[in-house]
Parts: structure tokens; C-alpha cells; sequence
């Protein structure tokens, strides 16, 4: 019983680094748009974190991690209101969405030449723009062809850091 207790414990506190982290490394990604100030929403950044229900706590604490590090605007829209909320936004976070929303959010991000983050890399091959490889050091996912496809420039500098990801 008590290896359980301490399994449950590590697997809560993996979660909480792994949001934290993205709550710092996301909008500082978003930062190096070099065409961020062409989409921003009321002169800030704002962010829609979209989720199912079963990933509202996680939404809910990314929200409130990356407010208290960044000065921005951040919704959350739930699956099954995406279709009527997600409107004007500068980037998009998804947490695991079903595919039918998934493809219209990752085509709606194109059209509008949206970065759209998750924190499952295996979402990449489904057109998501960025992710995180948290391996021996933290360094985030850029999906080249959907970039090239959004028409997305990111500074030099992120791409010098990040693992370019290639179908």
C-alpha cells in the first residue's frame, strides 16, 4: 500500500512540473512570433487554452501558472464550445481534443497563421505547431511543415534551441 501512496504522489507531482513548465516555456514561444503584434487581441496576447472536461483541473492551473509569470489574456474554452467561442485569439494551447475539434482547431490556427502548443508531442502529427521534449533538458517540439503551411516566422534563436520535428 504504501508504494502505491508514493507511485500517486510522483505521478501528481510529474504533472505539476510538466504544466509548469509549460506555462513558462508557451508564451515565451509565442513571444518569438516575429509577427505576434499582427495578432494580438486588444493590443495584448491572448491565449485560448482548449480542453475535454476531464482536463479542466490542468486547464484551469495553466491558466492561473502562466498569469502569474505573463501579462496576458487567457480563455478557456471547453470541447464541446469551440466551435462557438474560439473567435480572435493569438495562439491556441490544446490539451488532448478529440479528432473531429482537433482538425478544426489546427485548421483554424492555419488560416490565421495561429501557433497552437501541446503538451502531447504526439499531437504533432496532427498538424499541432509546438511541443515539448522533456527529456534530459526541456526543449520545445517546432512542427516544420505545419509551420511553413501557417506562414509562421520564429527568430533564430528559437530554432537554434528547439528539435525540429519532421513527418
Amino acid at each position: 500500500m504504501r508504494k502505491i501512496v508514493i507511485i500517486f504522489l510522483f505521478s501528481l507531482f510529474a504533472i505539476a512540473s510538466e504544466i509548469e513548465i509549460d506555462a513558462k516555456i508557451f508564451p515565451a514561444i509565442v513571444k518569438y512570433d516575429l509577427k505576434v503584434n499582427k495578432k494580438l487581441v486588444e493590443k495584448q496576447i491572448k491565449i485560448s487554452i482548449l480542453y475535454q472536461n476531464s482536463f479542466k483541473k490542468r486547464a484551469k492551473k495553466l491558466k492561473k501558472l502562466i498569469q502569474q509569470k505573463y501579462s496576458v489574456l487567457i480563455e478557456l474554452i471547453p470541447q464541446h464550445l469551440i466551435l462557438q467561442n474560439l473567435k480572435n485569439t493569438t495562439a491556441i494551447y490544446i490539451f488532448n481534443l478529440d479528432k473531429t475539434y482537433l482538425k478544426y482547431v489546427v485548421n483554424f490556427a492555419k488560416k490565421r497563421n495561429l501557433i497552437t502548443f501541446s503538451d502531447s508531442p504526439s499531437l504533432l502529427q496532427y498538424g499541432v505547431t509546438v511541443s515539448i521534449l522533456n527529456k534530459r533538458r526541456v526543449r520545445p517540439i517546432l512542427n516544420r511543415k505545419i509551420i511553413k503551411e501557417s506562414n509562421i516566422s520564429f527568430s533564430s534563436t528559437l530554432l537554434k534551441v528547439s528539435f525540429i520535428y519532421e513527418e
